[in-house]
């Protein structure tokens, strides 16, 4: 079935298949995606070839119901091509670009509308904990913490800085006591965790 043992990769209404890397980087701020294929025919080289900011759509189906499926929307950062190196002489028309052993690797990011844009707005008499529940909110993500609460209650102002900068800053400005110190992630789920 679709996504079971094998990703489903879809970009630019390409069914992405012979996968030769695959990996979803859950490390960073952000889920990263990063895959290697050869393509099976022309049509990826004339029709989906991705460009920066093109949409993948990743989809991974759980084979137990105790987890969800992982369904993403990526934007691609970067394509790599590897293209056999022929003599000029060899190159005839069954080796073209496309030929054999020609395969590509796509970096792409989760797509998060609003993050990198930068905004000017101010959050009054507000915690860090309710900055960046209201951050995600706007960003229409969902909100995750091991806290009820945080001890830092100010206003906050977000002076023509992107809402992932602010976001850190927020995380690094945040206060709960002497012991304590915080961090944030975008999981793979949508959901902007601050533990």
């Amino acid at each position: 079935e679709t996504g079971f043992g094998i990703p489903m990769i879809m970009i630019n209404n390409y069914l992405v298949r012979d996968l030769s890397f695959f990996r979803l980087d859950l490390t960073d701020k952000i889920p990263q995606l990063i895959f290697r294929f050869t393509p099976q025919d022309e049509s990826f080289l004339y029709t989906s070839y991705p460009k920066d900011g093109d949409l993948v759509s990743l989809y991974i189906r759980s084979t137990s119901e105790l987890y969800k499926p992982i369904r993403i929307d990526l934007l691609v950062t970067e394509v790599l091509s590897q293209f056999t190196m022929l003599e000029e002489k060899h190159m005839g028309e069954e080796n073209r670009a496309n030929g054999n052993n020609a395969s590509f690797t796509i970096k792409s990011q989760m797509r998060i509308p609003g993050i990198f844009q930068h905004v000017s707005k101010s959050f009054k008499d507000k915690t860090a904990f309710e900055v960046l529940r209201q951050i995600a909110k706007d960003l229409g993500l969902g909100f995750a913490s091991n806290e009820k609460n945080t001890d830092d209650k100010m206003n906050w102002l977000c002076p023509s800085k992107t809402l992932y900068k602010f976001i850190n800053d927020v995380c690094e400005s945040s206060w709960k006591g002497e012991e304590d110190f915080f961090d944030w992630w975008i999981d793979q789920y949508y959901v902007l965790n601050f533990v």
